[in-house]
């Protein structure tokens, strides 16, 4: 069987099977609209940092902010991949020795403007079976085993809240 581990370092998030989820950012890309008697403009506003609307999105505070319904959670400080994940960065690691892990890691953010978000993740993650994805809400980027990168998501908020994080559904190999 093979071992199956995921770990989140910031948000960014960062998966690793074994798993290491960072999350690291949230963008947001806004249109304005300028009317005039005369006549109406569609302006492009630059991307806004909104990463600090995210409670703890380094790990520091361990698991405040995040809800955990995936088994096999700790904080690591264990160096991943190289380096992607530097040794002494907190992060949050799921690994279960035998089978798969079933569920998700995430944190619902209200009180956002309306406007497109962009969630950035850094994913570690071995190989694994199954399906792992980072979500903004309904949107979703599939996590391709072994594949250990900066992985983002795009969504529109319209009501102000988004959902973030990782979902897994994965087993172990016979």
């Amino acid at each position: 069987m093979r071992d199956t581990r995921l770990s989140v370092s910031r948000i960014l998030i960062k998966i690793q099977t074994m798993k290491k989820t960072i999350f690291a950012s949230i963008w947001l890309s806004a249109t304005l609209s300028v009317c005039t008697e005369l006549h109406c403009q569609t302006v492009d506003m630059p991307m806004l940092d909104m990463t600090d609307r995210i409670v703890n999105n380094d790990f520091e505070n361990d698991y405040e902010g995040w809800t955990i319904d995936a088994p096999g959670q700790k904080i690591s400080t264990a160096e991943k991949a190289d380096g992607l994940i530097s040794g002494g960065q907190k992060h949050l690691q799921l690994w279960v020795g035998n089978g798969g892990i079933n569920g998700k890691v995430y944190q619902q953010l209200s009180n956002l403007p309306n406007g497109i978000y962009t969630v950035t993740a850094i994913i570690v993650s071995s190989n694994f079976e199954g399906t792992i994805s980072l979500y903004a809400n309904e949107a979703k980027s599939p996590i391709t085993p072994g594949d250990n990168k900066k992985y983002q998501a795009t969504t529109i908020v319209s009501d102000g809240i988004m959902e973030i994080g990782i979902e897994l559904a994965t087993t172990g190999s016979p």
